[in-house]
């Protein structure tokens, strides 16, 4: 069957989160069209799922993205003012902030500009630029690693749990929770 409407196929979602959310419909799917899908299979898929996130390399679980309008949003910011204009697209202050890092580190990459191809990723704003995000193209930039603390459990939500949130609103499967319950093996056995 056809698969339309899910991030499983949309290429501003990570491959890792794409794989493992077409693994959790393959889940669903499980048993004849009369049973209903098994909440706590699912809910360990999600778990283990994310439990793997926070081993992968920043650059797998990024959230990758075209740029298409940076000249359209781009603005003069520097670590002591990073005012964007208002409306400006999250992928775009990302790539802005990249672009200002990059140049204020003297580092040896290429500027973000109109039709390329990069990834971003969530911060903690523990760091000099004060960055919830931060952009780059290909690799995640090493010299980034002493910059910028990446915000897992965030990039885990995004690119991931808000997707397999809405199947479990559509079954009426309530919010997910990572912890996992014995009370609720319990009812679903």
């Amino acid at each position: 069957f056809s698969m339309t409407g899910l991030e499983t196929k949309k290429s501003d979602t990570c491959k890792y989160s794409r794989n493992s959310i077409e693994k959790l419909i393959d889940i669903m799917f499980e048993g004849g069209p009369e049973d209903r899908p098994n909440k706590l299979k699912m809910l360990n898929h999600i778990r283990n799922a994310n439990k793997e996130f926070q081993k992968q390399e920043i650059s797998d679980i990024a959230l990758p993205k075209a740029v298409k309008t940076y000249d359209k949003y781009d603005t003069e910011i520097s670590e002591d003012d990073m005012d964007f204009e208002s409306g400006t697209p999250i992928f775009n202050k990302a790539s802005m902030i990249y672009n200002m890092v990059i140049k204020d580190q003297n580092l040896p990459y290429v500027e973000i500009k109109n039709g390329y191809k990069m990834k971003y990723i969530f911060t903690k704003p523990n760091n000099k630029y004060q960055a919830k995000y931060v952009a780059f193209i290909g690799k995640y930039p090493k010299e980034f690693e002493s910059i910028f603390e990446p915000d897992i459990k965030k990039i885990f939500e995004k690119q991931y749990l808000n997707i397999v949130q809405r199947i479990f609103d559509v079954l009426e499967f309530g919010q997910i929770t990572m912890k996992d319950s014995n009370l609720m093996k319990l009812f679903d056995e």
